[in-house]
């Protein structure tokens, strides 16, 4: 619990690190183990300082020694979250985010190092190690981050998150990407929304209507590899948002619905239309407001009371014309006398 012992231990470890990194094989999983428990320390040096090794480590180490390093990508990657994740320091925060942004170059450029990659572990094709150990974890992570972190953090996430799947997405494989939007559609999950209704409409309003944008931009992308994949998901989606009490939502689910014909209906095969007009129809039906057709006053339940609810009306209607003849004398008399005083002004 000692700040001092804690900082002498990140020292100990950098030292290690900066003097020996590439001897250092399994041992990276116990470094970045340590420098997690460091990234969500209060205390500014100490965050400073563990995150300046990381740093180094994830652009200068790995640069060198990538392979050594593969069995503990997830970790740095974790350790890299857990920075972006401590709101005492935005600014390590989003470092942290453009760090994860970078170790995605790794996973492009070096697939082979993840494919040949073997643990006793490991019981995944080679041609699934690059989506299990590189991908992936990168992905995760920033949902995590998104479903953790205030506005400005959680927004800077969304937005690596698609620049990502824009950049790398020709290398995915379909179930990939089926795999990817789990994560995604998280971001829409309900039982994860906030409680607080303030909180509710500002999560809408904010991540779920740029997460809607960007998945339409992203599927209308890749929309050869995605519409047998995803292309029923995404309707689900966009049904969901418009039926939200969040207007700007429902407005924008109706906006992305409207792009996505626009832009890929040419290449709607037949079946494609079908869906789409079913899921317009699906939007039209939930949409109309129906109970004000059905709408009848409260205290109604039957005809009876209906037929004695129109007799008191007429008797009301009744009382009333037999008061109008005083009425109307009165009303008489006070539009002349009005009439009176008004010329006596003018005159």
């Amino acid at each position: 619990r000692s700040p001092t012992i804690r900082d002498m231990v990140i020292r100990c470890l950098t030292q290690m690190v900066n003097m020996q990194a590439g001897n250092i094989r399994s041992g990276w999983k116990n470094i970045f183990a340590v420098f997690y428990q460091s990234a969500s320390d209060t205390n500014g040096n100490l965050v400073e300082l563990t995150f300046q090794t990381v740093n180094h480590i994830v652009t200068n180490v790995f640069q060198h020694h990538f392979p050594a390093a593969i069995d503990s990508f997830q970790d740095a990657v974790k350790c890299l979250s857990e920075f972006a994740c401590n709101s005492a320091f935005p600014d390590t925060s989003m470092e942290a985010i453009r760090l994860i942004r970078y170790c995605a170059k790794y996973v492009s450029d070096k697939p082979q190092a993840l494919r040949e990659y073997t643990s006793d572990d490991m019981n995944v094709a080679p041609a699934d190690r690059v989506w299990v150990r590189g991908w992936f974890p990168i992905l995760f992570e920033l949902s995590c981050i998104i479903n953790r972190c205030k506005l400005d953090v959680r927004t800077r996430g969304l937005t690596v998150m698609f620049e990502i799947m824009k950049s790398y997405g020709h290398t995915f494989e379909n179930q990939w990407w089926h795999d990817l939007f789990r994560i995604v559609f998280r971001i829409f999950d309900n039982m994860k929304l906030p409680e607080q209704q303030i909180e509710k409409s500002e999560w809408m309003t904010t991540t779920c209507n740029h997460a809607l944008y960007a998945i339409c931009d992203v599927f209308t992308q890749f929309y050869e590899a995605l519409n047998g994949v995803l292309l029923s998901d995404i309707f689900t989606q966009l049904h969901w948002c418009v039926k939200q009490d969040n207007e700007q939502l429902a407005r924008s689910g109706t906006n992305c619905l409207e792009n996505l014909v626009i832009l890929n209906g040419e290449k709607f095969s037949p079946e494609v239309w079908d869906q789409t007009c079913s899921c317009m129809l699906d939007i039209f039906r939930t949409t109309i407001p129906s109970v004000l057709l059905t709408w009848r006053p409260s205290g109604i339940e039957d005809d009876a009371s209906e037929k004695r609810y129109d007799l008191d009306i007429d008797r009301q209607s009744v009382s009333s014309q037999d008061r109008n003849p005083s009425e109307r004398a009165h009303s008489q008399l006070s539009n002349t006398t009005e009439e009176n005083w008004r010329g006596k002004t003018s005159e």
